[in-house]
């Protein structure tokens, strides 16, 4: 039986081929192995989200309720909460000062993203009508802001804290959904129609925590890939910074998203198949044939892999190399 003598190495030399070296019981037969690759000594990172930069041109949002999950809203909410109305985008970035990031944009025709600082500005409040405040604060320092409750005094205007864990943010969207068209339906009720709400979502800089949320927003109800609720956010409040962490969690919204869409719309058909007398549907909403598995057909070929030890998909590589040979 073989003895192995492997050296340590830090991780500040990690990337130096080290040598081993290997003999048997009797110590003849000595010889000299070498790393085939660097090591490393931390989990593997996950692959960069690249977000393209953009065209300058106005970029439009057409209302769709068939790209919403019918379960969380019914198709007169959704008319009620966006109008039927057209989004443009006001692309400011060729025109971007900085002193701007200490303003708010419009992002959508009832919605403002900026920071904190802005509420104070309550001529900009009573200008824009805002009816809410949204106030989005990291979870390990929630602080409540006098700027806030002194506004809400003066023009009667709701406001809620949502706290974020920035290495979970779904809940967050989620969250922030809920809460902006709670208070769009409330408004509107209240006043028969005669008033449309407006929200303010702000964050201490209005640059890191609160554009994800926003995008998550535009994502949901109008039916958004990630790059494109991004590029949607960015053009309109330039400084807006959306990090590894804020796209990888909207690229598992995006996916969240489609998945619920397409569990909806299948429901619906079903229920409507089912009002009409018809017989339960064998396709999906898209008109593809049911694609569900049985049991047998999962596990074919199964066995057959049980036994092996994946080294067919190394591709030949081999961690170390006889360098005597």
């Amino acid at each position: 039986m073989n003895k192995d003598f492997i050296s340590n190495s830090s991780p500040s030399n990690a990337a130096l081929p080290k040598s081993s070296t290997m003999s048997d019981e009797g110590g003849m037969n000595r010889r000299t192995m070498v790393r085939s690759g660097a090591y490393s000594y931390r989990p593997p990172s996950p692959p960069r989200i690249h977000i393209p930069v953009r065209k300058a041109e106005d970029i439009f949002l057409w209302p769709s309720y068939n790209l919403v999950d019918s379960s969380k809203l019914t198709l007169e909410e959704y008319n009620i909460i966006t109008g039927n109305r057209l989004q443009k985008s006001t692309d400011r970035s060729v025109r971007w000062r900085y002193e701007m990031r200490r303003e708010s944009q419009l992002i959508l025709d009832y919605l403002f993203l900026g920071p904190t600082s802005t509420i104070r500005d309550h001529d900009f409040l009573k200008r824009e009508a805002i009816t809410m405040l949204v106030v989005v604060r990291d979870s390990r320092a929630p602080m409540n802001l006098a700027s806030v409750n002194t506004a809400s005094e003066t023009f009667n205007i709701s406001y809620c804290y949502v706290d974020v864990d920035t290495n979970h943010l779904v809940p967050a969207f989620n969250q922030i959904v809920n809460v902006i068209n709670s208070h769009l339906l409330t408004a509107h009720n209240n006043t028969g129609g005669a008033t449309q709400g407006k929200v303010l979502v702000t964050c201490t800089t209005g640059n890191m925590l609160s554009p994800p949320l926003v995008a998550a927003y535009v994502m949901f109800m109008f039916g958004q890939e990630m790059l494109d609720a991004i590029n949607f956010v960015s053009v309109q409040r330039f400084c807006a910074n959306f990090d590894d962490e804020a796209k990888g969690a909207l690229l598992t919204w995006q996916e969240l998203n489609k998945a619920s869409v397409a569990v909806a719309r299948r429901r619906r058909l079903e229920r409507e198949n089912e009002e009409n007398g018809h017989a339960p549907a064998l396709a999906s909403a898209e008109g593809t044939p049911n694609t569900k598995r049985g049991l047998d057909d999962m596990m074919d070929g199964v066995e057959g892999d049980l036994g092996s030890n994946g080294d067919h998909d190394r591709g030949g590589y081999a961690p170390f190399l006889d360098v005597d040979q």
